[in-house]
């Protein structure tokens, strides 16, 4: 992301700061479900699936997370494989699934 050694100090320090006075997981997933829609929420994702694939590497830990939040964040299991793919540069259509009536 071009960012020099200071800026990059000064964006963590800033980030644990925001991290140290945010509320739990739990609070701060039910408070953007609050307050938007689906699509946000699936905005919010697939932001998050870019800074996990930053580094080039694919991490089950990360995987994992991000099914979590995807799960906290209300928004399915086929808003999760396009968010990865929007973060990957790609488009994805979803498959419709059988309904489970």
């Amino acid at each position: 992301f071009a960012v020099n050694v200071v800026d990059a100090a000064r964006l963590r320090a800033d980030a644990e700061r925001l991290e140290h006075d945010a509320p739990d997981g739990t609070a701060f997933a039910d408070a953007i479900v609050a307050a938007t829609d689906p699509d946000v929420r699936e905005s919010v994702l697939a932001a998050m699936w870019q800074v996990a694939l930053a580094d080039g590497v694919e991490d089950p830990e990360e995987d994992g997370f991000l099914g979590r939040t995807a799960d906290r964040l209300q928004v399915g299991a086929e808003a999760l494989m396009r968010a990865r793919a929007a973060a990957n540069g790609q488009t994805v259509v979803p498959r419709m699934l059988p309904r489970q009536d």
